[in-house]
């Protein structure tokens, strides 16, 4: 028999976990439901969890399961019928593999024919931040300067990822940025052993003095 076991806490979130937990016993194998409410509320739900019954189920099913053994002695473990069915998944999935292989190929070569497409793209908007390429004003507007100030500032304090980054004594270094350029690392690795680097090519920087 296994007896399920409430406890109340101080909080509110406690009571209503102890009302709704079953406090009468049930019948060991019987689907139990165990409904936790608010942190305090699973300190209880832990508890049961620890159960020895409980474990037990948890560890037989692992077995059954085969979680607690390699791919291949799980496989040969099976019924010869069912063998035989996840044997066809696994061809399955080998030619799933190769159809992913293609695509990566595919997307590679689409992704580098549009960077070149977008190069030009980006050089002409480094010299509309920058100033060095005039924008056509409408009738009535005053240039008071060039370019657009303190633009890479600006759209790297409003980008989520980039804004967490950036510190207040970064702010007075980040007002004089005048591009950003993707830089490129190439790993070139060793052919007759695996993970071993042989060596690393990335994209030259000119320092401006």
């Amino acid at each position: 028999m296994v007896q399920v076991v409430a406890e109340r806490g101080a909080s509110e979130e406690d009571a209503v976990l102890a009302e709704l937990a079953p406090g009468s016993e049930l019948e060991l194998g019987r689907p139990l439901l165990c409904i936790a409410v608010g942190t305090q509320g699973m300190v209880p739900v832990r508890a049961l969890l620890s159960w020895t019954p409980v474990l037990a189920h948890a560890t037989n099913c692992r077995a059954r399961l085969g979680l607690h053994s390699s791919p291949e002695e799980f496989v040969d473990s099976l019924p010869t019928h069912v063998k035989r069915r996840v044997e066809a998944l696994q061809a399955l999935q080998e030619k799933h593999e190769e159809l992913a292989g293609e695509f990566r190929k595919e997307l590679a070569l689409l992704e580098a024919k549009y960077e070149r497409l977008y190069g030009p793209l980006y050089a002409e908007r480094s010299e509309v931040v920058s100033g060095a390429k005039a924008v056509a004003l409408k009738d009535g507007d005053k240039a008071e300067d060039k370019g657009i100030p303190e633009f890479w500032l600006t759209a790297l304090l409003k980008c989520d990822v980039t804004a967490e980054l950036i510190k207040d004594k970064d702010i007075d270094v980040l007002k004089y940025l005048k591009d950003i350029t993707v830089l490129e690392k190439a790993y070139h690795m060793l052919p007759e052993d695996d993970g071993v680097l042989e060596k690393a090519e990335g994209t030259k920087i000119e320092w401006k003095a």
